[in-house]
């Protein structure tokens, strides 16, 4: 077979992915396309990003408005009793 001479790419899993007899081949073949290489690069590129910085504002009203969604969430579709 030529997937022993060849590594897989990603147009062949996609390829076998859209058949629906091949599926399970594609799945297999998924953790075959992972590249030492390509984690480095984006482990290296992960230390080099500065941390995220939340907005104190913008988490107050994110959370406030998570609130009142579930509330009005309760109102309009309140648990049967059990």
């Amino acid at each position: 077979m030529i997937l022993r001479a060849h590594r897989p790419t990603p147009g062949l899993v996609i390829g076998l992915a859209r058949h629906p007899g091949q599926i399970n081949d594609a799945i297999g073949l998924l953790a075959q396309l992972h590249d030492d290489g390509y984690c480095r690069a984006l482990a290296a590129h992960r230390e080099a990003m500065p941390p995220r910085l939340a907005d104190p504002a913008v988490v107050h009203a994110v959370e406030r408005q998570n609130r009142a969604l579930r509330e009005l969430s309760r109102q309009a579709f309140p648990e049967p009793d059990a």
